[in-house]
């Protein structure tokens, strides 16, 4: 800290000599408007930072300064530092800050009913790391009846490439309908209009690629009332028959979340969402004999730790 505010006060003598050039080369010169013998404003300007060097180096010491000479130039000197000063500690603190390990889990877990039985579902996500680098793991599912019909399990690597956007690659594992695993890459952030954004890309352990876009947004009614509007649209680049999916957009979900929040970290809340199977799926659903889209009411909580 000490060489900062020395480099501080030589970086302002430097501009000073820059300017009084003139006096220095020709000491003889005398300004204008000034008595014979009088010494030049620029020549005791000069003196005056020579003896805010003093003044520093008692500073830098710990002793008390008194220095009339340096009345305006040490409060410009002074002005300097504070600003040299405030921007080291801020520096200090982001470097310290990003060392640090942080992490942020959230799961919500909800039980109600579709048009012909008790649907379970839950929702895990979160990540652990630092500012740029985190690992990020999310798990989800849904159980009608007795049979699991979804369950989802995926671990990726983060790394922060914009103020507002994370990009992805990792893995996702599936237990249903059959045991599939995904390469994953994507992104994850904010988008314009404050939705919370995640676009990945999925290719499979047999090679048939799909895609998954999701976003939701908070919308505040109270400080502890808010609503979360939200929807999912699944896409595949092929069929694939033993997932019962056809190629082209395969599902949508559009839904509302309303929770209150009794703390930040725990809230109640009623999902009232609509699922619906699209295009060639679609056509395969009806096939199988299976219900082609459903609407689903659930009570459930969300813990944030």
């Amino acid at each position: 800290m000490h060489i900062n505010i020395l480099s501080a006060c030589h970086s302002v003598q430097a501009a000073s000599r820059l300017r009084d050039t003139e006096s220095i080369v020709h000491p003889q010169h005398h300004c204008s408007g000034a008595a014979v013998g009088a010494p030049c404003a620029t020549t005791a300007h000069t003196a005056g930072l020579l003896t805010c060097h003093a003044f520093l180096m008692r500073m830098k010491h710990g002793f008390r300064i008194s220095s009339p000479t340096c009345s305006l130039s040490g409060m410009t000197i002074y002005f300097i530092l504070s600003l040299g000063l405030i921007r080291t500690a801020n520096a200090e603190e982001l470097h310290n800050h990003g060392n640090q390990t942080f992490h942020k889990f959230e799961l919500e877990a909800d039980r109600g009913y579709g048009r012909d039985d008790m649907i379970s579902s839950w929702d895990f996500k979160g990540w652990i790391g630092k500012d740029r680098d985190k690992l990020a793991l999310k798990s989800e599912g849904e159980k009608e009846g007795s049979h699991l019909k979804q369950a989802e399990f995926w671990g990726m690597y983060s790394r922060n490439i914009s103020e507002f956007w994370d990009a992805q690659i990792g893995l996702r594992h599936d237990t249903q309908k059959e045991g599939t695993s995904y390469l994953v890459m994507g992104f994850e952030g904010l988008a314009p209009y404050f939705l919370d954004t995640e676009i990945h890309l999925f290719v499979s352990h047999k090679g048939d690629v799909s895609a998954r876009l999701r976003q939701e947004t908070d919308l505040l009614i109270t400080q502890q009332l808010v609503a979360q509007p939200y929807f999912e649209v699944n896409a595949f680049a092929q069929d694939v028959p033993e997932q019962h999916v056809g190629g082209g957009f395969s599902s949508l979900e559009l839904g509302l979340k309303t929770r209150y929040e009794l703390t930040r970290k725990f809230a109640p809340y009623l999902d009232l969402r609509y699922e619906r199977k699209l295009g060639e799926t679609s056509g395969l659903a009806r096939s199988d004999g299976e219900r082609r889209d459903d609407f689903i009411a659930a009570l459930g909580i969300r813990l944030m730790f």
